[in-house]
């Protein structure tokens, strides 16, 4: 929870700051400047080492994850939801500034006030995923499709206040994602398959967010104005959460790979059978083996 954290506070950073470098080095400068941060990731990079376990547990077969029907919801809800984030995070800027004014300072603290708001959002969440009585794809649910609504309102608001509320609903929404995507993915593979199944899920929400600004833009400049490109994302963002009702409805018995699941792996019902069969087999030679009491009456004889 306390990790996700990071890439709220990022984005609330990171607006005012690339203002000043811009306006004292220019563009050029910001860029070179902002790599060398980067490349500091590859430094605490080298700090992260595997959690010791006790034993390995078998993942499910890759065969058996994609045939879920929960997980099947997941992918596409994944990535609708980064098609209508890429949307939000890359133009929200240009949008303050069409409605601002491009010399508005106040245009940055925009995208700064949706950072702060997701930084609030994922610890929220992240203390709301630990109460058993809320139904963790509801959660997701309503924060996803409440992310679309406001991100449809935004051109239609054309105000510094209505704006900066708007994008703090968005930012707060939104936080959901990376909070609550792990505790529905161990809800639909179980523990055990998690790490392979966040991995392809990962494919889905690289090409919603590579097809997001792209789309955007050319809507923008098929429009000729930010509110087709808003609305396509906004739809987005409301049909991924409003998706997550078919799991819900459609709940599975438990998950993939467990002995409810009817994604089961047929392999690993067999061998269970079959050392089944055998314990049956040597307990039957045991019962019929002769007991020592029995050996000393046959040799009295």
């Amino acid at each position: 929870m306390l990790p996700c954290t990071g890439v709220g506070a990022g984005t609330f950073v990171y607006p005012p700051v690339t203002h000043e470098l811009i306006e004292h080095f220019h563009w050029r400068g910001a860029m070179i400047i902002f790599s060398g941060i980067t490349l500091n990731i590859l430094v605490f990079a080298m700090f992260i080492r595997p959690v010791p376990s006790s034993g390995s547990t078998p993942s499910v077969p890759f065969k058996h994850l994609i045939r879920s029907f929960g997980f099947q919801v997941l992918c596409v809800n994944n990535l609708l939801f980064l098609f209508g984030l890429s949307v939000l995070y890359t133009h929200v800027p240009a949008l303050a500034e069409d409605i601002l004014g491009e010399d508005d300072p106040r245009a940055t603290w925009i995208l700064a006030a949706l950072g702060a708001a997701n930084t609030v959002g994922r610890v929220a969440f992240g203390i709301m995923a630990h109460w058993r009585r809320l139904n963790g794809f509801m959660l997701a649910l309503v924060s996803f499709t409440a992310t679309g609504f406001a991100v449809i309102a935004m051109p239609y608001w054309r105000s510094f206040d209505g704006l900066l509320t708007l994008a703090i609903a968005a930012g707060f929404s939104c936080a959901s994602l990376g909070t609550l995507t792990p505790q529905l993915l161990i809800d639909l593979v179980g523990v055990a398959s998690l790490h392979s199944a966040y991995g392809f899920l990962l494919i889905f929400e690289g090409i919603g967010q590579l097809l997001g600004a792209p789309v955007a833009g050319w809507l923008y400049d098929w429009s000729n104005g930010y509110e087709a490109s808003f609305v396509t994302g906004g739809v987005c963002l409301a049909v991924a959460g409003l998706l997550l009702v078919l799991p819900i409805i459609w709940p599975s018995k438990g998950p993939i790979g467990s002995p409810g699941s009817p994604e089961s792996s047929p392999e690993r019902v067999t061998v269970s059978v079959a050392e089944d069969q055998t314990d049956l087999i040597e307990s039957t030679f045991q019962d019929a083996s002769p007991s020592p009491d029995k050996t000393n009456m046959v040799s009295k004889f």
